[in-house]
């Protein structure tokens, strides 16, 4: 009978592929995915703040679907999220409600509403989550927690209107978010972890974008997406979970160490790659109103790329004799080289044309 209504599924086009999906994906992990992304339109198009909320509210219980996992070590890192995530989505509710019955508390309901939005998002003092949850789910939940999860709050952010001087702390933890994330990326060889501080970096730069408008944050979101799901997508089929894996005696390592570093300096801003595009944004947009914020996340990247080097220069240097260049073979390795040249062409191909971009408009 299941038989039947499979092959019935996949004559249409509307049915087959979702049927198709399910059979690789859980079906918790596609429904979740569609209230998760369904959350963000909500948000985004709310022209309210309960509305807003209800739509990040959304979004989030969609992303415990996709969060779930099998180990006992991925049910914790939910519960964990789960629980800052409800605590954080209380103070919201509390700060709305207040907007709403016109409370005119002023500088507390401000300090209300940002207080909850650092939470979600995991600005500093609040960052203490991000390395906890991301080093035990799998790597969909660290797209989810490190990308996707961030839209919703700085849209909320951006739409607050607060004081100059709840801005002041805003941009005070932004850069504060920036150097924990460097600092405490140091030493790790997991990447899971080491890609949750880099997360860390790189939300101190798009909160002061968000700050200064939404186009540039959503220029700086764009490729930051990309970049990170392309990455995460090659450690999941290369099966590289830390630093130790990319030295391999059957063929992969060199292949791999040259992918996953390119990645790595991309998001540290090394030119011509695309991530220094980012940079180059931020820097001409966040210049005038942010020079203190530009040189402290500056110093913040300039610290990731010291000890990316370290370990790529350590790997070829100790391990060299080690690592083979040659294209691997079998049924993943077409998958392999593909997302080989996949890394090309988005951090150096793309890099180059943004750059041509700037120079021309």
């Amino acid at each position: 009978m299941s038989e039947m209504l499979f092959k019935e599924g996949l004559k249409g086009p509307w049915w087959g592929l979702p049927m198709l999906i399910g059979w690789f994906v859980p079906m918790a992990t596609i429904v979740g995915g569609y209230i998760m992304i369904g959350g963000i339109f909500v948000c985004v198009y709310s022209v309210g703040l309960l509305g807003m909320w209800v739509g990040m509210e959304l979004s989030f219980f969609g992303a415990i679907g996709v969060l779930g996992g099998s180990s006992v070590e991925e049910v914790e890192g939910v519960q964990k999220y789960f629980i800052i995530q409800v605590f954080s989505s209380i103070f919201l509710l509390i700060g709305f409600l207040l907007v709403v019955n016109f409370y005119s508390g002023g500088w507390l309901v401000e300090f209300i509403l940002v207080v909850g939005l650092m939470v979600k998002l995991g600005l500093f003092p609040f960052y203490f989550w991000i390395p906890s949850v991301m080093g035990v789910v799998s790597w969909v939940g660290c797209f989810v927690v490190s990308v996707v999860q961030k839209f919703n709050p700085i849209w909320i952010l951006v739409n607050l209107m607060v004081g100059s001087y709840m801005q002041q702390v805003i941009e005070f933890s932004a850069c504060l978010t920036g150097l924990v994330g460097c600092i405490g990326g140091i030493g790790v060889l997991q990447f899971r972890v080491l890609l949750a501080f880099s997360s860390m970096v790189h939300l101190g730069y798009m909160v002061f974008m968000s700050l200064i408008g939404w186009g540039v944050f959503l220029s700086y979101m764009g490729l930051y997406f990309c970049l990170s799901f392309s990455l995460m997508v090659s450690l999941w089929v290369c099966g590289v979970y830390s630093f130790l894996d990319l030295v391999k005696s059957n063929g992969e390592g060199e292949m791999n160490l040259f992918m996953i570093s390119l990645y790595m300096f991309s998001f540290a801003g090394v030119p011509p790659l695309s991530g220094c595009f980012m940079k180059a944004v931020f820097l001409l947009s966040c210049w005038e109103l942010f020079p203190i914020g530009c040189v402290i996340l500056f110093l913040s990247s300039g610290v990731s790329l010291f000890y990316y080097s370290s370990f790529f220069l350590y790997l070829n240097l100790y391990w060299g004799s080690m690592l083979k260049w040659e294209f691997v073979k079998g049924k993943a390795g077409g998958l392999k080289v593909f997302l080989f040249f996949v890394s090309v062409l988005l951090n150096v191909a793309m890099g180059f044309g943004l750059f041509l971009f700037i120079v021309v408009v």
